[in-house]
């Protein structure tokens, strides 16, 4: 089977633009990167009998929970800078003794 031939090329022809406006809907500027990612994760598990020919529905599930994944570490990401930023006001800013002369 060629690149030509593929079930998989035939459906990024056909899925790509439409899956990109699906997630777009859901994490914006990010979703060509998302939608791309889809197709990888399905491209790397090509030797499983059930992705051999992945369908519209299939491809539509994997856009939309690798979307809501990534939503889901932009949160956990700001909560992180929040945390931070609170330990850094309680940094005492007083020389440390290495600084003192």
């Amino acid at each position: 089977m060629t690149l030509q031939t593929c079930p998989l090329t035939h459906l990024y022809r056909a899925e790509h633009d439409r899956q990109c406006l699906r997630a777009r809907r859901l994490v914006g500027s990010a979703a060509e990167d998302v939608v791309q990612q889809a197709f990888a994760n399905i491209l790397g598990r090509g030797g499983s009998a059930a992705l051999a020919n992945p369908s519209a529905a299939y491809l539509t599930r994997a856009v939309r929970n690798i979307a809501l994944n990534h939503l889901r570490g932009l949160r956990r990401r700001a909560a992180v800078e929040i945390e931070g930023a609170e330990i850094e006001a309680l940094a005492d800013l007083s020389p440390s003794p290495e600084m003192v002369t």
